[in-house]
């Protein structure tokens, strides 16, 4: 799978942004067993980070539903 990619847009969309980070946090930052101390520390943080910035009730809303209405 292929990571999703704002600069490859002609346009930015906002819809883009919920499935980027879903993909950012669920698969590229995933914490695994090979994984060094520092590596899993490094990627909690980022993790994190990502949640808090986009934990706000009026941004998810207003994400979901520009992912949800995207004609693609």
């Amino acid at each position: 799978m292929t990571l999703l990619s704002v600069s490859e847009e002609k346009t930015p969309l906002v819809s883009l942004i919920r499935p980027m980070i879903w993909q950012v946090v669920d698969n590229k930052l995933a914490v695994n067993d090979e994984d060094s101390a520092t590596t899993k520390s490094l990627k909690k943080a980022i993790v994190d980070l990502l949640t808090f910035r986009y934990a706000d009730d009026r941004i998810s809303a207003i994400l979901d539903l520009a992912t949800f209405v995207d004609p693609r």
